[in-house]
């Protein structure tokens, strides 16, 4: 059966591969200093948003970051706009592309964040979707809170949505007595325009975060490379998923993309980019944050992962020919893959590259309704 919020939400759409852009609001996702890569002025993020918008893509995440993750404060990774904000203008600035929010939730009261997000929705006329990030150490730190183990942090998201979700949906007040979260006479009007709430996407990785968002997500982000864990990912999500109500799930995962005439110029960009241009400081801060093991491997292990974190963080590389890209993504459509979240150095010149060599090929390949652009669809 299809979904309800389809009507108004193209990430609930017909597409079998559903594409989006990822970090308009802060510096791409790739540890690089190479002159040319996206600046997140507003404008430029208007201006990537509207070619997504026109050509068909389902969604708009922006990526959350409050602190600098490089060599000092004034680092480029510090550079982002706020995602409630940045979501509302960009959903005025779109016609059709599902806009979200990527929300830390230790950073945001329920009440605000629920509030804010339905204003959202009815800014976009009902397609807005949130990108709900559990835990960031260093970042919750920032706002006073305290630091907590790592199933903690769900035992609060597990409140945090149930407080949000009956925001969006009960009628009447009510009260809330968690161990982290109380609230009083809660109420919030209006109701977001979707029923029963706008879609929710978590990128968890553990088994508890995975048993969290098989419950209360309707898109799981996966971002293991290796071919069977991947298929082993997708195939637990959709299990527990069902399990969870007979509920259907998405898996999504992130791709960079290095597009040129061939393979071998492609590599020869991406060399440029991470080895003659790579952020040393960005790496090490992210290896001491996010991935502490990784200097425990051995040398050459240890190097090969930091080279491979240098380049893509976190997903999958896209990378040749127009055609060596497409090959990849059936690849990944076949594994199981519902949506990729696309970045790029330089959106704003290869978002353009990317619709005319990939998308009629994705096309042809039954992954994609044909679609000519939407005139007038930027506003």
């Amino acid at each position: 059966m299809a979904d309800p919020r389809a009507s108004t939400n193209s990430l609930f759409g017909p597409n079998k591969l559903k594409l989006g852009v990822f970090a308009l609001n802060s510096h791409i996702n790739v540890m690089t200093t190479v002159p040319e890569k996206f600046v997140p002025t507003w404008a430029n993020s208007v201006e990537v948003a509207q070619v997504a918008d026109r050509t068909g893509y389902e969604a708009l995440v922006p990526y959350a970051r409050w602190g600098s993750w490089g060599a000092d404060e004034h680092h480029y990774t510090a550079h982002a706009f706020e995602n409630f904000t940045w979501a509302a203008g960009i959903a005025s600035k779109t016609k059709s592309a599902c806009v979200m929010s990527t929300v830390q939730v230790l950073t945001v009261p329920p009440l605000l964040a629920a509030k804010a997000m339905t204003t959202i929705d009815h800014v976009s006329n009902g397609r807005f979707a949130l990108n709900l990030v559990v835990g960031n150490a260093v970042e919750n730190a920032m706002f006073g809170a305290p630091p907590i183990s790592h199933d903690e942090y769900y035992d609060y998201a597990e409140e945090w949505i149930t407080v949000v979700k009956r925001l969006w949906t009960d009628p009447a007040l009510f009260d809330y007595a968690g161990k982290y979260v109380q609230v009083k006479g809660a109420m919030s009007q209006p109701k977001p325009v979707q029923k029963p709430y706008p879609g929710l996407m978590n990128a968890a990785r553990s088994e508890r975060g995975q048993e969290f968002v098989a419950r209360h997500c309707d898109i799981a982000f996966v971002r293991k490379s290796d071919r069977a864990s991947l298929e082993e990912q997708i195939a637990a999500y959709r299990k527990q998923a069902k399990e969870h109500g007979e509920r259907e799930i998405q898996l999504w995962c992130n791709c960079f993309v290095v597009q040129r005439e061939s393979h071998v110029a492609a590599q020869a960009y991406l060399d440029r980019v991470v080895e003659e241009y790579g952020d040393e400081d960005y790496l090490d801060t992210f290896v001491r944050i996010a991935n502490p093991t990784v200097d425990q491997l051995p040398p050459d292990k240890r190097d090969d992962m930091r080279r491979n974190l240098k380049r893509v963080v976190g997903g999958e590389q896209l990378i040749g020919s127009a055609e060596e890209i497409v090959e990849q993504i059936v690849e990944l459509s076949r594994r199981g893959i519902d949506g990729i979240l696309l970045n790029w150095v330089d959106p704003q010149r290869e978002i353009n590259m990317f619709n005319a060599g990939v998308l009629p090929r994705l096309e042809a390949a039954g992954l994609r309704a044909a679609r000519k652009e939407l005139v007038g669809a930027a506003v």
